[in-house]
């Protein structure tokens, strides 16, 4: 897991393929209350080219306690698989619509 301000990237992986990525999620921390947020996941091969997903809209996880605002998250794939994506070594970002900052996670 990779922070950046308000935004995170979680990436799941498993034990037995390190290159096989089932979930992905991206996540918001101060999204405001009946605001639609949408999402985006990029993938750049070291040393090679990149792949782009098309925008999906996020889920509401529910308030942050103390924080202000609510939180927000849109994954792709499933928890508690072991299949998708194989990823070789690269770099794995998300973004929300409308922000510059994308949170990247290393894939070694």
């Amino acid at each position: 897991m990779y922070r950046s301000k308000d935004y995170c990237i979680v990436i799941r992986y498993t034990e037995a393929s390190p290159h096989r990525v089932p979930l992905t999620i991206a996540h918001k921390v101060s999204g405001k209350k009946g605001h639609a947020y949408w999402a985006r996941w990029t993938y750049r091969k070291s040393g090679g080219g990149s792949k782009v997903s098309g925008w999906k809209k996020s889920s509401w996880t529910g308030d942050n306690g103390g924080a202000p605002g609510v939180a927000v998250e849109t994954l792709w794939g499933h928890r508690g698989r072991t299949g998708g994506s194989k990823l070789t070594k690269g770099t794995v970002c998300t973004q929300f619509k409308g922000s510059k900052q994308k949170p990247c996670f290393w894939l070694d």
